[in-house]
């Protein structure tokens, strides 16, 4: 089981998995990785005559990695011994030994029946030492050749001595290095140094970092700003049309299009080139044919890629989500907006149509007339909305839900993606005829929201005067009978988000609930209440806080409530600071009172791509950062800020083509100025 204080080194589509002091020991997922295959499972030195391993400095890119050991003052005739364990084992074989997996729902795994794929690829490895002389190594690592992972874990070890010197006792250094190809059909490049590798992955992510917005005038929010910039840098993988974000370390380095979009979404005031890369790698990538093995239609956005063993065994693309085309959709008028272009819009016409037609499709086959999904392909996925661990789907009696489902987050979405077709179609598509089409369904669609989800709580299920409840509250979701998944959740939240409740009472009960005891633990919002029999804390999806969906419903919440808004993003940003600067996926749901630090939940990834820009989206909603109505300058629209934002500085804010440097006044006031170029 991975530890919180464990370590992650990611560059591209490969990571080291280290214990905080840099211990590849081997124990739960620690170890060297690329593409969803463990290279590597332990690599240690020991002073043999003590027994003692060293901890270690990792480096690594897509090719290969080099581990540092130092060994300070060791006497002359001391032994000193290098293991390194290969292995080959899938990211998913290792996920399944080491968790009772909720993520089980989110990728291949070995009891999905996905065959006996086995990996095939190829490993060169070198050593070095100073300080002490070789007296021997096994079969394997005297070997020249490259040696083959298979899944077929093999040990390479290397024993030193330390000999007599007139300045002993000496400092004993040892590097081992490995470069590998993950396919049978080449060699592993030459391998390189720690120095090397270190020094090329600092160049790529500093000269990113350096170019982005950072915080000045409050020490955590700054530490906590630069945190999730240095994170996503990290995140970052190239595909061939732009930088794009991988989902997340461990278990989802790879697309996954719900998290690309919503990640650099987040992150527009940073790089609004993330997201114009995510467009085009989810344009490029959307389903054109029906494919019931992959649950593809056309026009679907992809839900999740894989290379390697993984592709092999389950799907190189696969696009079981409810959720990812709406968002496609809203997320490239949000693009326009914030850029002050519709070049990409005009570019990517032809992908925006066809998500708005499957939309629509949708819509129209489902008897309710709302968007709904169920899984069609045997090896998919039974949930296709966000929380879509296999028991996140429960009604206030904590009873699990199946088959056909319409989360309510995706009707709200699929209102605001047709209505951002509407406004594309009119600004860059020259269609306003289509565009009126789109914008009457939205509001038809916005229309049944209500009457299809409000629940009337019954006298018999009130928990007192004070229940949140009472007075009647939106449910999670509507099953294949027409029937409320009645449990209360933070998903109507998602509807203040997108603007798809009308009825303004309707919205103010929505707010009074999620800012009550019963979804508001004090650190975030809850997945689901306390009220309800499903409630667990420790959960993947009942009850935990996801950070990117505190700040979703920050960003709705703000539209009604500033009050509130700003109260619960400075308790994020608490958060944040109490697990050193870093939002994890997911942590406990407990509540906040008695505890310095949110509950860490094992199952986390982290760092995690909408995780790590949750905070920059939320400091962009608490400065109020908008461009005005004419697309030509970036404003604050908040009023007199909190004191604890007061003097808080974001110099370099990306928008509207140029960059803007942000300031709050000791009054509360915020100005805004766009650099001279």
């Amino acid at each position: 089981m991975q530890r919180p204080t464990d370590r992650s080194i990611v560059s591209g589509r490969a990571f080291a998995r280290t214990a905080a002091d840099g211990l590849l020991d081997g124990y739960g997922d620690r170890g060297i990785y690329a593409e969803d295959l463990r290279l590597i499972r332990r690599v240690e030195v020991f002073r043999a005559e003590r027994e003692i391993a060293v901890a270690g400095n990792v480096a690594i890119d897509e090719n290969g990695c080099a581990v540092q050991f130092k060994l300070a003052n060791v006497e002359p005739g001391t032994g000193v011994l290098l293991v390194v364990e290969l292995d080959g084992t899938d990211l998913f074989e290792v996920r399944d030994l080491i968790l009772d997996p909720p993520a089980g729902e989110r990728g291949p795994g070995t009891g999905l029946g996905l065959g006996d794929a086995r990996p095939d690829a190829r490993m060169r490895i070198a050593v070095a030492c100073t300080g002490a002389e070789l007296d021997d190594s096994d079969g394997v690592a005297r070997s020249d050749a490259p040696i083959r992972i298979d899944g077929t874990p093999r040990t390479a070890s290397w024993r030193w001595t330390v000999p007599d010197t007139e300045t002993s006792p000496v400092d004993v250094h040892v590097e081992m290095r490995a470069s590998w190809a993950l396919t049978s059909d080449t060699h592993p490049p030459q391998t390189r140094s720690f120095d090397v590798i270190a020094q090329e992955h600092r160049d790529r992510s500093s000269d990113w970092i350096k170019a982005r917005p950072l915080v000045g005038g409050a020490a955590d929010l700054s530490s906590i700003i630069r945190t999730s910039v240095e994170d996503l840098a990290s995140l970052r993988i190239d595909e061939k049309e732009g930088t794009t974000l991988a989902a997340g370390v461990p278990w989802f380095l790879t697309v996954f299009g719900r998290d690309a979009i919503l990640a650099s979404w987040m992150a527009l005031p940073v790089d609004p080139d993330l997201a114009a890369a995510t467009l085009r790698h989810l344009a490029a990538t959307q389903a054109t044919a029906y494919d019931v093995a992959t649950d593809a239609e056309p026009g679907k956005i992809v839900h999740e890629e894989r290379r390697g063993v993984a592709a092999q065994r389950w799907h190189e693309r696969y696009y079981g989500s409810v959720d990812a085309t709406p968002l496609f959709l809203m997320l490239l008028a949000e693009h326009a907006r914030w850029t002050g272009s519709d070049d990409l819009a005009r570019e990517l016409e032809a992908s925006a149509r066809a998500a708005v037609g499957w939309i629509l499709s949708r819509v129209e086959e489902d008897e309710l007339g709302l968007l709904g999904f169920w899984r069609r392909a045997e090896r998919g996925l039974d949930i296709q909305s966000w929380k879509d661990s296999a028991d996140s789907q429960r009604d206030s009696t904590g009873k699990p839900v199946h088959g056909l489902i319409r989360p309510i987050e995706a009707q709200g979405y699929a209102v605001a993606a047709l209505r951002s077709a509407a406004r594309l179609a009119s600004s860059a598509w020259d269609d306003d005829v289509i565009g009126s089409e789109w914008s009457a369904t939205a509001r038809l669609l916005e229309r049944r929201l209500v009457d299809r989800f409000m629940v009337e709580l019954p006298p018999v299920r009130m928990s007192g005067p004070e229940d949140p409840r009472v007075g009647g509250y939106l449910a999670q979701a509507v099953d294949s009978s027409g029937t409320a998944v009645d449990s209360l959740c933070s998903n109507p939240g998602h509807l203040l988000w997108t603007e798809a409740i009308g009825d303004p009472m309707t919205r103010t009960r929505v707010v009074e609930q999620l800012t009550s005891d019963a979804l508001d633990s004090g650190w975030g919002i809850r997945t689901m209440s306390t009220l309800d029999l499903g409630y667990d804390a420790a959960s993947y999806h009942c009850g935990s806080v996801w950070p990117h969906d505190t700040a979703i419903c920050i960003a709705g919440i703000s539209r009604y409530d500033r009050e509130s808004a700003l109260r619960l993003a400075r308790n994020l940003f608490d958060a944040a600071a109490a697990n050193g600067g870093r939002l994890p996926e997911l942590f406990s749901g407990e509540p906040r009172a008695g505890s310095d630090k949110p509950a860490s939940l094992p199952s986390a990834c982290s760092p995690q791509a909408w995780a790590s820009a949750a905070p920059l989206y939320v400091l962009r909603i608490a400065l109020g950062l908008e461009p005005d109505s004419n697309g030509t300058t970036l404003v604050a629209t908040s009023s007199a800020l909190p004191d604890w934002l007061h003097g808080v500085t974001w110099k370099g804010v990306h928008a509207l083509g140029s960059t803007w440097d942000v300031e709050v006044g000791k009054d509360g006031i915020v100005d805004v100025v766009r650099r001279m170029r």
